[in-house]
């Protein structure tokens, strides 16, 4: 494609765009040119009377239909304009709630991370205030009922064992068993996590 075809399309997009939002005006526009135009052409075969007052009461008629056209597009036209703005802001919405689910998602399995990691050198009180804070994240990220359900019960049952872990000592430490059960759950919500898309209704 030619440099000057493309420049002729990009100065003719604007103007598509235009008009494909004020189709309508455009057509009332030609409706009332050509209403005016007959009008005017069969006037004298219409208006006989040499009255002036009947050619005033021929064009008062015709003035009352093209602005009875013009009141009925404009109408039609806001409202295609409004359904469209409508549709345009809830795509926006979706995007941005995609945008922001992504973020959380990706928050809570920071959080995830540290909380494992703290684990791992046996700071359970750490661990728990990053599993808390993946809580605070995971709240905000919105899924199917099935899902939080499901994902709930693993992640209050997760949450129970790190504050059991926090009360432990060294002369009662935590059985090895038990930290690697915390540490799989913690996975198995990240894995879940990530696997998993949040819904797009709220």
């Amino acid at each position: 494609m030619s440099t000057t075809m493309q420049n002729q399309l990009i100065t003719a997009l604007p103007n598509m765009e235009i008009l494909k939002d004020h189709w309508m005006r455009v057509l009332y526009v030609i409706s009332i040119f050509s209403l005016s135009y007959t009008g005017y052409v069969y006037q004298p075969d219409i208006v006989t009377s040499t009255n002036p007052l009947d050619k005033v009461s021929y064009w008062g008629t015709i003035a009352t239909v093209a602005a009875l056209i013009v009141t009925l597009v404009e109408v039609f036209h806001n409202i295609h304009i409004t359904k469209r703005i409508s549709q345009q802001a809830k795509k926006m919405l979706l995007e941005s709630r995609r945008i922001d689910s992504a973020s959380l998602v990706s928050e809570s399995n920071s959080s995830l991370d540290d909380t494992n990691n703290y684990i791992s050198v046996e700071n359970y009180s750490v661990a728990l205030k990053c599993f808390q804070q993946f809580r605070k994240s995971y709240a905000r990220i919105y899924y199917t009922d099935e899902f939080t359900e499901n994902m709930n019960a693993l992640i209050n049952s997760t949450e129970l064992s790190l504050q059991k872990a926090v009360h432990t000592s060294a002369e009662a430490p935590l059985p090895k068993r038990t930290k690697n059960s915390i540490q799989k759950d913690i996975l198995e919500i990240k894995n879940t996590l990530e696997n998993t898309k949040p819904s797009k209704e709220h």
